[in-house]
């Protein structure tokens, strides 16, 4: 019983797999396409929020690229049908990477 309700609380706070890597995969694509290299990313990470509306919106991703580690870029759906994603906002000194 207590493994059902740490998997429960995992699933919560944590999101489904699936849509974690849909989110993962489809940010790959997109940076792909504007051209860059596996190289120039630093790291790609999703990111789920319970807390923000429904799906698909509580997914986003991380990005941070090499040349410019002190900011995060993140990526998110453009609607609820998941056609492609986004550049959807930034934080830190984001300056070369602003679409």
């Amino acid at each position: 019983m207590l493994v059902i309700i740490r998997l429960s609380i995992y699933k919560f706070t944590a999101g489904e797999s699936i849509e974690r890597d849909e989110i993962i995969a489809a940010t790959t694509w997109k940076l792909q396409q504007e051209g860059y290299k596996k190289e120039d990313i630093s790291s790609i990470k999703s990111r789920y929020d319970f807390m923000t509306g429904v799906l698909p919106y509580k997914y986003d991703s991380e990005v941070i690229f090499k040349d410019e580690s002190e900011a995060r870029y993140y990526y998110g759906w453009n609607d609820k049908n998941k056609n492609f994603v986004n550049q959807s906002g930034y934080s830190g000194d984001a300056k070369k990477h602003k679409k």
